[in-house]
This record gives structure tokens, C-alpha cells and sequence, in this order.
């Protein structure tokens, strides 16, 4: 049965640990964890709704968030995209200049995300990488 609530990879870890009925641990081998970022999607088996704020990712300092209906996303190196998810799944319309508040609001949101969870730039620490490969 289709669900048409999103879901993300991250959900696959919690959703195992529901299932199993397991708690994630806090630290293993005396190193701390960072706790699960994702949700369960054991909800959505049952048609319910997902319980969370937003869904964040990174890739190669590409960036986006899920809030709702909006997504707003960032291919590197380009600027904030803002696009009503229910309206627009395909990503064709960029209402970012109509909703810049909006815009500032889930760009926070995602700079808050990422300090926490501690992202860092890909092509800062590839540089960072060839140098050091150079120098060897």
C-alpha cells in the first residue's frame, strides 16, 4: 500500500531498533554515539503520520530540508531553491524570491542542523586532502 508521507534513509536505523524493540545505545566501547536522527517508519505502516520536524541531508556540500510542505535545497555551489513539495514534487518552480523569510527561516534551521550534527564542507576537506597527499 502507498503511504505518502516521506520517509529517508536515516529511518532505516530506528525503524530496526523499533521493531526489535532494541534501545540504541548512548555509547559503545567507551565512545559516545550521536543519537538516531531518524524516525521510525513503523507509523507509516499503519497509515499514520511520521512524527518529526523536518528532514535534513548533505552531500558533497550539497543541502536541503523537508519542512512540511516546503523543501528548500542548495546544489553546491548554487543558491537556496524553495519548492512547495505538495504542489511541485518535481522541483520546477522556484518560489524562493515570493517566500524569503521562509527562505531565512529553513536555511537557519538547516545551518542548526548542521553545526549540531557537525557537517563539514566536502571541497574544504578535499583540499585539504590534496595538500596533505602533496606533501607526502
Amino acid at each position: 500500500m502507498l503511504r505518502r508521507q516521506p520517509g529517508h534513509l536515516i529511518d532505516i536505523m530506528a525503524m530496526c531498533a523499533d521493531i526489535a524493540a532494541a534501545n540504541y545505545p548512548a555509547e559503545y566501547k567507551g565512545q559516545k554515539l550521536h543519537a538516531l536522527e531518524g524516525k521510525s517508519l513503523v507509523p507509516a505502516f499503519a497509515n499514520k503520520a511520521l512524527e518529526r520536524d523536518a528532514i535534513y541531508w548533505e552531500h558533497e556540500d550539497s543541502r536541503a530540508i523537508l519542512a512540511g510542505k516546503w523543501k528548500l535545497v542548495s546544489e553546491h555551489p548554487k543558491t537556496w531553491e524553495l519548492y512547495d513539495f505538495e504542489a511541485d514534487r518535481a522541483e520546477t518552480n522556484d518560489v524562493s524570491s515570493r517566500h524569503p523569510d521562509l527562505v531565512r527561516d529553513l536555511s537557519a534551521r538547516w545551518q542548526r542542523w548542521a553545526d549540531r550534527v557537525g557537517v563539514e564542507s566536502y571541497h574544504e576537506l578535499s583540499k585539504k586532502n590534496a595538500a596533505i597527499k602533496g606533501k607526502m
